[in-house]
This record gives structure tokens, C-alpha cells and sequence, in this order.
């Protein structure tokens, strides 16, 4: 038997898809140890694969009536394989597996199968179907019971249809559906599915997203009932900031659009769609928006609504919706929001009479669920906020127009039981909840947090000895799970919420260590490539609500997203697919920029020219940022020239550019000496300097390196910089030798730094280095959110520099992993892991006595160059032996402190003299 079993079976990056629109969808897979108990053997490698498919998972296991077959293909490919047996008919389901030879030829066990399905050709006549009556039943308020967000027009619904099975059996039922809105789906009493806030955020007129379900167990001979629950969300509901269009961007009323699909055993289907025959009503969910959240009555709850034996006689007709007129309707391409996990509270106070305020312990994004009794039409308020004020109470101030409040209205049960409450098309961004209107003092227990976001795979973890290093980690961690939620937002709390491209750029390298989002930001990439201008533009957020046309040219740092994300996914996942569907747009923000701006310095076309957002008295010049930007584009189009195999010529015209606008950038900000000009040096015009590669050799290099080490010590070991310049100032300090005094940065403790933020009790990366402080209290509710993911960008210099877990320049989807850490003594150990595409990779190191161990695992197929710290060969050891006889290791050479081994993949343990391992991290300025 051979030693590798492929795990982790992937059809275009997700689990098990039910509706894949690719004609020849690409499979992907890990190479697995296929024993019990550890790691495969050193140089572990896959040689060659088998892909089996077949249409049910008996015929398959059982060799027979086979889709396809790959036989034995002699390739080390994993990543991309596309599917190579017959055209798939619409919605035709497969179950495959895979087998693997490992590097000796022999023959591992088959894979667990896994399945995924075409996406169905045709909706079989479904109408896009809602409920918008204006004169359905309806109580105005009373003064006492006044409710502003009543009055607004907002509309949540119920739609249901029965229907009847009888004759041959079902052999597999599949439901399609999606909403312009948010909606939910119920069959005979059940809700199918475990997603949130289905469909997600697209631009409604250029792409609307739809999901599939399996829901063969839950239908039943006889008759059976379809419901739908139906909100706002982003198609009609409230986005952004701009209260004279805060609402309605795409549409006025939410629609739904289901088709269920039921494959009988003698081969006949059966369609149920929706269309004018389906009854609606407004149901108990009086408004829910996502912003200003949702009113629920109990009262006009009606048991039974979803299943086959309700008289709905005395429900409406539905209105049928115009269908959209250009909007491309497809498979979601990425996993769905779900709840992923649930916090209890874990403190209780009444700082006001009948107010009571719990405490979940943890900045959070989704929603509450409130057990609580009283009386029939007892009305109970649950508000949201990151923070409390002085005496105890909610803090909201910072929520600007955003509502964040959920109302509860007690149908009062007979027999003083508790009710349940938990909203279904809202989402908060809080860590307290104010709870009023209660009959009694609530128990700790009565209220508990539910997490939501997109449920992309967790991916990474980074841990070491300092707690306070390790709270900046768990922070940026926790600012994306809040703010990852169908598109990756800014804040999750406030009247905004929007797709800014810049905090996606500078935080990308970060997300996608700590979790599989390449899925997830392929997504988000066509979102940006919708809301490119006919100019070649690409915008400030993404999607672009129909009426921020004042986002829709981006400013430097944000447009150039466009350019950089593509690149990051890219190197994550070793996906070229991200890369040749941007490329195209790419090349037309390079002309648009190149337009304005003939002389190579980028001073025209900044549009809003935020610069380096939010920096501390460091004003950095807006066209040095831009041009250094502009830069960054070209030798980044360089590198994916070639990485697409784009003819030579191609590759140096991005060349070219990029040299004729760092020349132009020294010509225009460089000193006599190669240094900034003292007027522009800020910390972050350094950085942008150094990592967009401007400057001319290295005397250079080492001369703005200097001068940004100068201003971070003239500072007293502090940061001055904003959104653009804070996630490359540890990265570039250490990689241009001053490792000490990047440590000094991420474990200060005092403004402004991550650690002040931490001794304030942040449990997530706050939008300001100065969002709350014991002298002043809080910043400017105008802008100040306590869970914005920008700052968190450190999580990459953690995991790459800290811990030493990175990839080799030119390497993609963890082919050649670089394991090159950057100890220091003021830590004993630090260790960080990623699931990579080609399997689990780990990188840890810790101080023991007089000595360093480095502790490294690749995985199957992979290699690896180890940077060990030390300074003379012959004083490494690996497992306790001489590097000439261990098995796997060559020596690569020594230099900078460092000796460089080349290992295939496995498990090594790299030991050298304490001494020498730290030497390299001592900074000049000592």
C-alpha cells in the first residue's frame, strides 16, 4: 500500500457543490499520509492519480456504469484538474474519487468520495414572486408604541404553495433559490439549509446569486408545503452612509425565485416553482433590515405556516415581479454565511433601572438569541453596541444612523413558559446588549451571541510565549470573521458596511493565512470588476451601490486593489484562474492611470486621495503614495505576465513602466544622498519606497531603511502610520535588518500602538490608534469603529516573520515553502500552521537552555528552503544529527546569520546554538 490517500476533495474550491456552472469544473485534492498516527515519510510526493466518477456512490464504489474514468495520469497535480469525461447534463449530480501513487510507485487507498452537481440550464418558468400589497392589513402605532422604522416602507414576508406527490418514488429532490433581498427556505415544517443572509451582496443588475440545496428527506408522499421568508437585505433594505438615499438602492419590495426539482424512479420529474398561484402574507416579522434590525411580533405568528396542512385561503395572492433585465443568474461561487459558533454571556449588570446590559466577552458580528416571559404584547428592546459609556450604559454614539436594534413582541404564553427570539435578516456588530422591557431580572443564561460570517474554511493559527502578541492575533482574527460576511466589509456596526478596497488590500495576506478565503475573494474580485468605470476605474468599495457614484473612481491605495488582491489570491492558492480573469481589468486601470499622467509621477487621477488613512501626525505627499502605488501595479503586472506565460515582451513593457516611474519617483522625492527628501520622509513613505522596490541599489535601500528606523526611534519606539503604511512597517523593518525594533512596535503597550488597544480591553483591531483612551475617552463618534480589520494586518508579519512560516518569492500555492523565523529573546517559542492547498505546513521554534530548536513539517508534493538561524553549518543539527546525514537535507549555504537547507517534504528538527540564532535580530540602533 502505498503512503498517500487524497483528503480534502474540492470541486471549484467548495464542499460538495450542488450547482457548479463550469462545463469542465476542476477538481482539487490533498496528498494525505494514508496511515494512522503522523506525517508521511520525507520526500512523500504524489506521481500520478486516478479520477473515478460515477452517479450514485454504490456504482462507484463498485467500479460500474462509470461517468469517467482518468485512468492512471502520471502528474503531481492537485490543484486545478479539470473534469474530463462527458458533457454534464443541467443539474446531473457525481460522485468521484481519487486515488494516488506516491513516490515509489505504489498505490494509496482510495479516497472518501465527494460529490458535485451541474448547475440546471432553466428555471422551468418561476416567477420572481413577493409580497407588495399596499393595502394589506395594517395597525398604525400609537403614540406610546411609535416605532420610527415602522413607517419606513419595509417589507418582510411569507410566501408558501402546497403541493401533491404520489406515484413512482423519489429518487433525489433538489431546490433552487435566491432572492433580490435576503430569504429563507421551509418545506413541510423544516428549514432547508443552514445558510444566512442568502443570497449575499452582488450588484443586483449585473449578477444575482442563487444556492441548491439537497432536500430529498425532506419531502413526503402526499401533500407537501414550499415556503419562503423573505427580508430586505441589501436589494431594498438600508446601505451605507448617505441618508438622502440611505435605502432602496437596487429596488423598492423584495422577490424570491425557487424552483424544486423532484427526479422520480422511473426516470419523470417533477417542477415546483414559484410563480402567481403562491399565496404571501406580511407575517410576524414587521420590518428586518440590516442595519437598524428587525421587529418581530409573536402575536401574528402562525403555527404551521410552512407545512402541507395550513389554510392559507385567507393569505394574498402574490405579486409577480419583472424579472431582471440584464442580470446574469448563477451558482453562488463561494461558501454561504452561516452561524458558526455561539458565545454565552459572560457578565450582567442594570446600570439603569430596567436596563439591562450583558456582556458576551468578545466584539462580535451576527445577532442575539433572548429567552424571555411575560404577558401577551409585552415589548421587549434588545440594542447593540462595541462599548460602554463612563457609567455603565450602552455606548452607541458611534453607530451614527445605524438603528442595531431588535424589537420582541411577547405572544404570551399560556403557560408562563419562556418565548424564543433570535432574528433571521439582521446582523450586528456588538459585544453588549442592552436588554429592556423585562418583567424580571433575566438569568446569565437567557441571552447568548450567535457568530455569523461567510463560512470560508479557518486556515491558520499563530501562537507564541507573549500573551500580548497573541491577543493581536486573536483581534485580527475576530475583525475577520466579523467583517468576512458575503463581502469583506470595513466595519460591521455603523451606517456604512461597505467593501472598501483599500482595508481589503493591506489585509488580504493576513486573511488568507488565517483562513481558505480564496473562494471567497474570487467573489468579491468579480464585485470589483462589476463596479470598474467605463474609464478602466476601478472603485473605493465594492459592489457600488447604484447612487456612490462619488465612490466610483478609486483613490490610490484603494483602485490598486484591483491589482494586488488578484496577485495575493493568486500566490495563496496557486489558482492562475483569479489571474487571467482579472488581468483584462487590470490592464485597463494601468491605462487609465497612465492617461492622466504622462510624466510618471502619479498627480493626477486621485479622486478622493484619502492617503494614508487615519495616520498619526505624519501627513504622507499624496502623489508620492500614489505614484509608489502606481509602481507596486507594474512590477506586480510583471510578475503575473509571466506567471500566465504572457509572451516575454509583454513581461517587460510592465517592466519598463515600473522603471520609468521609479525613476521618476527618485527624481522627484529622492535627496542627493538617496534618501527621501526630509519634508516627505514619513514612515510610511519609507515603506512604500522600499516595498514597491524604487530605489536604486542598495546603499539606497539601506539609507531609507535607516531613515524609517530613525523616525520610528524619534517617536519612542512608535508608529505614525495609517491604513496603507501599517501592515508593511514590521514586515519591511525586519526585512531590511531592524527585527528588534519591529518587536519593539508590535509588543509597545502604550498610544498609539495594537497593545494599547489591547490594554484597553480591544477584543478585535479597532478603527483608530486613538478609538477610546482612559484620558480622553472616546474619538469622534463620526468615525470610530472598534472593529475594522486594517490595523490587524500585523497577523501576516506574525505568521511570516515571528513565526517564519512564508512561501519563496515566485512560488504559488505553497509549492516552495520558506521557513526563515526571527527569534527573540524577549519570547521563548512561537509557532504558526496553514492548510495550504497542497496540505498542513507548520513552522515553530522555541529557546531551551543555550539552544534554538526549529521545528518544520511540509507537506506531500512540496519543498522547502529552511533559513536556520545560525551562523556556521557544522554547529546545525538535525534530529540530533550532522546536516550531512540527515536524511532529506542539503545544504543550500550560509549567509546573514543564516544557514539554508533544502528539504522535500516531512517533519525536520533543526537545532543550533542559542548565540548565534539571535544575533540577526539585533537592530543597529542598539
Amino acid at each position: 500500500m502505498g503512503e498517500l490517500r487524497g483528503e480534502r476533495l474540492r470541486c471549484e474550491r467548495l464542499v460538495d457543490p450542488l450547482a457548479i456552472a463550469a462545463a469542465a469544473p476542476r477538481l482539487s485534492w490533498i496528498a494525505a499520509p494514508a496511515g494512522e498516527g503522523g506525517g508521511a515519510g520525507r520526500g512523500a510526493r504524489q506521481t500520478s492519480y486516478r479520477v473515478r466518477a460515477a452517479a450514485t456512490r454504490a456504482a462507484l464504489l463498485a467500479g460500474e456504469q462509470l461517468i469517467w474514468d482518468s485512468g492512471r495520469v502520471v502528474s503531481g497535480d492537485a490543484l486545478a484538474v479539470a473534469w474530463g469525461g462527458r458533457p454534464l447534463a443541467p443539474g446531473e449530480r457525481v460522485v468521484w474519487d481519487v486515488t494516488l501513487w506516491d513516490q515509489h510507485g505504489e498505490a494509496g487507498p482510495r479516497s472518501v468520495p465527494a460529490s458535485f452537481a451541474a448547475a440546471p440550464e432553466e428555471w422551468g418558468g418561476a416567477q420572481w414572486i413577493g409580497h407588495g400589497h399596499p393595502w394589506a392589513e395594517h395597525t398604525p402605532a400609537s403614540g406610546a408604541e411609535l416605532d420610527p422604522l415602522h413607517n419606513m416602507g419595509m417589507t418582510s414576508a411569507l410566501l408558501r404553495t402546497r403541493f401533491a406527490l404520489s406515484g413512482a418514488p423519489v429518487v433525489r429532490a433538489t431546490a433552487y433559490a435566491t432572492a433580490r433581498g435576503l430569504y429563507r427556505l421551509r418545506l413541510n415544517g423544516a428549514r432547508v439549509g443552514d445558510h444566512e443572509l442568502a443570497p449575499g451582496w452582488t450588484d443586483y443588475r449585473r449578477r444575482i446569486h442563487y444556492q441548491a440545496f439537497d432536500v430529498t428527506d425532506h419531502l413526503r408522499d402526499g401533500d407537501n408545503a414550499l415556503g419562503v421568508e423573505l427580508g430586505e437585505g441589501w436589494y431594498a433594505g438600508y446601505v451605507g452612509w448617505m441618508m438622502k438615499k440611505a435605502g432602496g438602492h437596487y429596488g423598492q419590495r423584495p422577490s424570491a425565485l425557487v424552483q424544486l426539482v423532484i427526479e422520480h424512479a422511473d426516470g419523470t420529474l417533477t417542477r415546483i416553482v414559484s410563480d402567481a398561484s403562491w399565496r404571501g402574507t406580511r407575517g410576524p416579522r414587521l420590518y428586518s433590515d440590516l442595519q437598524h434590525g428587525e421587529r418581530y411580533d409573536a402575536r401574528d405568528a402562525e403555527r404551521g405556516w410552512d407545512d402541507s396542512g395550513f389554510d392559507h385561503s385567507r393569505w394574498q395572492a402574490v405579486v409577480v415581479h419583472a424579472p431582471p433585465e440584464r442580470a446574469l443568474l448563477q451558482p453562488q461561487p463561494c461558501e454561504p454565511a452561516r452561524v458558526t459558533r455561539e458565545l454565552p454571556a459572560v457578565a450582567l449588570s442594570e446600570p439603569q433601572p430596567g436596563r439591562w446590559i450583558f456582556d458576551l466577552g468578545q466584539n462580535m458580528v451576527g445577532w442575539a438569541r433572548l429567552r424571555a416571559a411575560g404577558p401577551r404584547g409585552t415589548t421587549i428592546t434588545l440594542r447593540f453596541g462595541e462599548m460602554l459609556a463612563a457609567d455603565g450604559t450602552l455606548y452607541a454614539e458611534n453607530l451614527r444612523t445605524a438603528a442595531q436594534r431588535d424589537t420582541f413582541v411577547l405572544s404570551g404564553d399560556p403557560s408562563g413558559g419562556a418565548e424564543s427570539f433570535e432574528p433571521a435578516f439582521t446582523v450586528h456588530g456588538f459585544r453588549f446588549v442592552e436588554v429592556s422591557g423585562l418583567a424580571e431580572r433575566p438569568r446569565l443564561e437567557d441571552l447568548t451571541g450567535r457568530v455569523v460570517h461567510s463560512d470560508a474554511p479557518w486556515a491558520g493559527a499563530f501562537a507564541c510565549s507573549d500573551e500580548l502578541l497573541n491577543a493581536l492575533a486573536r483581534n485580527a482574527e475576530w475583525g475577520q470573521r466579523g467583517n468576512f460576511l458575503s463581502i469583506p466589509t470595513d466595519c460591521p456596526q455603523r451606517d456604512e458596511r461597505l467593501g472598501w478596497l483599500a482595508d481589503t488590500q493591506v489585509f488580504a495576506a493576513t486573511a488568507l493565512r488565517n483562513m481558505d478565503c480564496t473562494a471567497f475573494l474570487a467573489k468579491w474580485l468579480q464585485d470589483v470588476r462589476d463596479a470598474q468605470a467605463d474609464d478602466g476605474a476601478f472603485p473605493d468599495v465594492a459592489p457600488l451601490p447604484p447612487d456612490y457614484d462619488v465612490l466610483s473612481h478609486g483613490a490610490p491605495g484603494w483602485g490598486d486593489a484591483g491589482v494586488i488582491v488578484p496577485w495575493l489570491v493568486w500566490q495563496a492558492s496557486g489558482d492562475r484562474r483569479v489571474l487571467e480573469q482579472a488581468y483584462p481589468s487590470m490592464e485597463r486601470w494601468m491605462a487609465h492611470i497612465a492617461e492622466g499622467n504622462r510624466d510618471y509621477v502619479r498627480r493626477n487621477a486621485l479622486y478622493n486621495s484619502y492617503g494614508d488613512w487615519l495616520n498619526v501626525d505624519a501627513v504622507t505627499d499624496k502623489a508620492l503614495l500614489a505614484t509608489a502605488y502606481w509602481a507596486l501595479d507594474a512590477r506586480l503586472l510583471a510578475e503575473i505576465a509571466r506567471d500566465l506565460g504572457r509572451m516575454e515582451r509583454e513581461v517587460a513593457r510592465w517592466q519598463a513602466l515600473h522603471a520609468r516611474v521609479a525613476a521618476a519617483f527618485r527624481a522627484t522625492w529622492l535627496d542627493g544622498d538617496g534618501r527621501l527628501r526630509s519634508e516627505v520622509a514619513t514612515q510610511t513613505a519609507c515603506l512604500l519606497a522600499l516595498h514597491a522596490e524604487l530605489l536604486d541599489g542598495e546603499a539606497q535601500r539601506a539609507a531609507v531603511a535607516a531613515q524609517l528606523a530613525d523616525d520610528v526611534l524619534a517617536r519612542g519606539r512608535h508608529l505614525s502610520t495609517g491604513f496603507l503604511g501599517t501592515g508593511l512597517l514590521c514586515p519591511v523593518l525586519t526585512e531590511h535588518g531592524y527585527a528588534e525594533l519591529a518587536y519593539d512596535l508590535a509588543l509597545a503597550d502604550t498610544a498609539p500602538s495594537w497593545g494599547a488597544q489591547v490594554r484597553a480591553g480591544a477584543t478585535t483591531t479597532w478603527e483608530r490608534w486613538d478609538g477610546w483612551s482612559e484620558a480622553d475617552g472616546f474619538a469622534s463618534p463620526n468615525m470610530n469603529s472598534f472593529n475594522h480589520y486594517a490595523f490587524g494586518a500585523i497577523g501576516e508579519w506574525l505568521h511570516r516573520h515571528v513565526a517564519g512560516l512564508d512561501q519563496e518569492p515566485g512560488s504559488a500555492g505553497w509549492a516552495h515553502v520558506r521557513i526563515r523565523p526571527f527569534p527573540d529573546p524577549r519570547l521563548s517559542w512561537a509557532r504558526a500552521e496553514h492548510a495550504s492547498p497542497r496540505g498542513p505546513v507548520r513552522s515553530g521554534w522555541e529557546l531551551v537552555d543555550d539552544e534554538l530548536a526549529l521545528d518544520v513539517e511540509i507537506p506531500p508534493g512540496a519543498r522547502a528552503t529552511v533559513h536556520v538561524p545560525a551562523a556556521d553549518p557544522a554547529q546545525v543539527r538535525e534530529g540530533g544529527r550532522p546536516l550531512a546525514d540527515a536524511p532529506g537535507v542539503v545544504l543550500a549555504g550560509a549567509a546573514d546569520g543564516r544557514v539554508l537547507v533544502e528539504v522535500p517534504a516531512g517533519r525536520y528538527v533543526f537545532t543550533a546554538p542559542l548565540l548565534g540564532a539571535l544575533q540577526h535580530t539585533t537592530s543597529p540602533h542598539r
